[in-house]
């Protein structure tokens, strides 16, 4: 909902869970594609941790952070604040059109702070609460695409300058004498202002639009525990409002207001050392208020969850299968983007079943992981261009994927690590007529190789090669082929041991031989960037 990870402070993120495949009902609707956990850093006893870093680097840029961890009986705290700032991404290629400086890509600067603060604590019952409050602030350039004539087709030159998000999560647990209830309420804020241009100069206004959100949402997790095993009631709503107003003379602001739920059953058992999960649930969502326009009746979808774990031959094996759906946003079904989209009545939600088979071995000194999937979903939600250069959003008939993936982790002696996994998919749409369409922006083949040493003083180095096997993209005349990329990224450290806390020195180069990566028609990834700064812990 609008929130840039890339601005979330690092510093008080503890670690980073994938929740993939046919998995729990507790995460709400719309996440058939998985979900991004952020797992909050924290202490394991009493004490505190500092911590400061500063950096800068080419093309021009800077960053400034500092973290705070204190732990103190049942209360634990954070608090971190980031601030950068950059001119601009390094460029690895030349482009036709809107590029007038052949190193750093087109109107790609950033000015951004942020800032997150925790409170938590946990009380003689064993219940606990929290709360979370985030804030995060950027001024910013939207690159232009880069392969359209400005001449002839709509290029997108805006420049944001206001980007403004805020968020706050409260929770709490609490087990009872049969029952334990986990609940979560939160709050957010999200504004901005977006300037339009007339070319590449970015000194004449052509007009602008500025947009606010507000939502509001809660989850309620009521779970027993019986000789059957694990029974989970799951509640969770959502209402959210937005308003647009085009920066141009008698225009008047259109408000939109939806509400999305979710009721969902779902148990869990155990059997000697294998696990099994079955669950249920029905998915709602419901347009208000869209401005001008009639709202219509809304969606709704059944969800079905199964999905069963066991060891084998000193493995743990799972089987799972999923149906789900990704309702459309209030975006994707009123919002035109300062006529850059055109807008489908029609649109209406995704229904994908999924399968997935897999296995993880876990050891001393190595683990591995392998997994087999297939999806199939109908209704797909993809765009199109039009003969006027606007896009529009469209359901296909269905599409598919069938893929592979797996992954190895090697430590050799005490601080040498080796990673490596790749995915590899086959993937096809199919419109309205049954005819074979491209999916557009979704690679088939992805894989990474990394080593990295850690020793707790001295020398550190890491070398990691991520490569990204061939996708299409949407372009005026249909689609093109984006090519393959292999980018090469490295860093060396040095860690000295200064009184009661530790230096760290460091270079970061990322895209090391100046790759072209793109992962859109026109809109390359940075080529070859250089970063350099100190940390200190204590």
């Amino acid at each position: 909902r609008r929130l840039d990870l890339a601005l979330v402070p690092s510093g008080v993120v503890g670690r980073l869970n994938l929740v993939r495949g046919p998995s729990s009902l507790i995460w709400g609707p719309n996440t058939t594609g998985g979900v991004l956990d952020l797992v909050p850093r924290a202490l394991g006893s009493d004490g505190q941790l500092m911590e400061a870093d500063i950096s800068t680097g080419l093309p021009l840029r800077g960053r400034a952070g500092a973290t705070y961890l204190r732990r103190s009986g049942p209360w634990s705290s954070a608090v971190s604040v980031d601030a950068q700032a950059n001119e601009g991404a390094a460029l690895a290629n030349s482009l036709p059109f809107s590029q007038p400086d052949p190193s750093v890509r087109t109107n790609s600067d950033r000015r951004a702070v942020s800032a997150l603060g925790r409170i938590h604590r946990r009380l003689r019952s064993g219940a606990t609460v929290a709360a979370t409050l985030l804030h995060l602030q950027a001024a910013q350039g939207v690159a232009p695409e880069g392969h359209l004539d400005p001449a002839v087709s709509r290029v997108r030159f805006w420049r944001i300058p206001d980007w403004r998000h805020t968020t706050l999560v409260m929770r709490a647990t609490a087990p009872l004498s049969r029952f334990g209830v986990d609940a979560t309420v939160w709050a957010g804020t999200f504004g901005q202002t977006v300037h339009a241009f007339s070319d590449a100069t970015y000194e004449q206004r052509a007009g602008g639009q500025r947009d606010g959100d507000e939502t509001v949402g809660a989850r309620a997790v009521l779970e027993t525990v019986g000789p059957a095993g694990t029974l989970r009631g799951i509640l969770w709503g959502l209402a959210s409002a937005h308003r647009q107003l085009e920066l141009a003379d008698g225009a008047t602001t259109e408000r939109f207001r939806e509400t999305e739920g979710r009721v969902a059953i779902e148990a869990e058992t155990q059997v000697g050392a294998a696990t099994a999960l079955l669950g249920m649930s029905l998915d709602g969502f419901r347009p208000l208020e869209a401005g001008p326009r009639a709202v219509g009746d809304g969606f709704r979808l059944v969800g079905l969850v199964a999905r069963a774990e066991a060891p084998v031959s000193g493995m743990r094996v799972h089987a799972g299968l999923s149906r789900g759906g990704r309702f459309p946003t209030m975006r994707e079904l009123f919002g035109q983007a300062l006529g850059r989209f055109a807008l489908n009545p029609e649109l209406g939600p995704e229904v994908t079943w999924q399968a997935e088979v897999g296995a993880r071995s876990e050891g001393a000194r190595a683990s591995g992981w392998a997994a087999l999937f297939a999806r199939r979903t109908t209704g797909t939600i993809e765009q199109e261009v039009l003969e006027d250069g606007r896009r529009q959003r469209v359901n296909l008939g269905s599409s598919r994927a069938l893929g592979a993936e797996g992954g190895v982790a090697v430590r050799v002696g005490s601080s040498l690590r080796i990673d490596a996994s790749a995915t590899l998919m086959q993937l096809r749409g199919r419109n309205g007529d049954g005819a074979e369409v491209p999916l557009a922006e979704r690679p088939e083949r992805l894989a990474r190789f990394a080593v990295t040493t850690s020793p707790p003083d001295g020398w550190m180095w890491a070398a990691e090669v991520l490569a990204v096997g061939p996708a299409v993209s949407l372009v005026q005349d249909g689609t093109t082929t984006l090519p393959t990329s292999a980018r090469l990224g490295a860093r060396l450290g040095h860690r000295w041991v200064v009184g009661r806390g530790l230096v760290d020195a460091f270079v970061h180069l990322d895209n090391a031989t100046n790759t072209v990566h793109l992962p859109q028609a026109g809109l390359p990834a940075p080529g070859r960037e250089v970063r350099f700064g100190l940390r200190w812990t204590r």
